[in-house]
């Protein structure tokens, strides 16, 4: 008779990461273009093509959840350019 170890249940969420450019900013009247992220689990591996992505005015909420139900979400503020220092001085 062979005894099989228990596998102890997946209670660990996936790990969100979000690249930033530190020179990067969007400019008034232009959309933001995604910086980068990825996501990573210890049980389910790269989990990057299921993350959520929404932007909600200037947040932008990134949600992943792995295979058993674990969920992470990250928020990232979109970097606006001050309007006034990217007039023309008029």
């Amino acid at each position: 008779q062979t005894c099989a170890l228990p596998i102890s249940p997946d209670t660990t969420p996936p790990e969100l990461f979000l690249t930033r450019d530190k020179d990067y900013y969007v400019l008034p009247g232009e959309q933001y273009e995604e910086e980068g992220y990825a996501a990573y689990d210890d049980r389910d591996g790269d989990l990057t093509k299921k993350v959520e992505v929404s932007v909600s005015g200037d947040t932008v909420r990134y949600r992943v959840r792995d295979s058993a139900g674990n969920i992470s979400i990250r928020f990232r503020s979109i970097p606006y350019a001050d309007s006034a220092a990217s007039e023309d001085g008029n």
